[in-house]
């Protein structure tokens, strides 16, 4: 989880272990292999913040990690969410989730969404093949 979620200092392990406490989070597996972290953090009673932190070795799985972020924001129960996007990478993880760019910050680009406006599910193109990958709740 450290390595995952950047926790490279005392103070960022701190963040890092107060959204796992607090919120909800899930490990994102192919097989055996832990490839990404993603997670909802309780910000207001009625929005929360999503994050997510995937390995390079995700890459050939994306498209189920964003369908599985999608219908975790979309179960949430919160009225918005937003997410801070530091990466491009994270940027295109954002959008492929059903969420808008919403402002610039010193802490990078703030991505936000309505779940009950998230479309059900994300198109799938006719080429794309099956992952391997999961979620499950830790």
């Amino acid at each position: 989880m450290a390595e995952l979620s950047g926790a490279s200092s005392r103070l960022m392990w701190a963040v890092a272990r107060e959204m796992w406490a607090t919120g909800t989070t899930f490990a994102i597996r192919d097989g055996a292999e832990l490839i990404g972290l993603a997670g909802i953090y309780p910000l207001k009673p009625d929005c929360g913040e999503c994050w997510f932190n995937v390995r390079p070795a995700g890459a050939g799985h994306m498209l189920a990690i964003c369908r599985a972020i999608k219908l975790t924001i979309r179960a949430s129960g919160y009225r918005e969410i937003v997410a801070v996007c530091t990466s491009d990478a994270g940027k295109r993880i954002a959008a492929a989730a059903g969420m808008q760019f919403f402002e610039r910050t010193e802490m990078g680009e703030v991505w936000s969404c309505q779940p009950s406006l998230v479309a059900e599910t994300t198109p799938q193109s006719s080429n794309s093949r099956r992952s391997s990958a999961g979620a499950s709740p830790i």
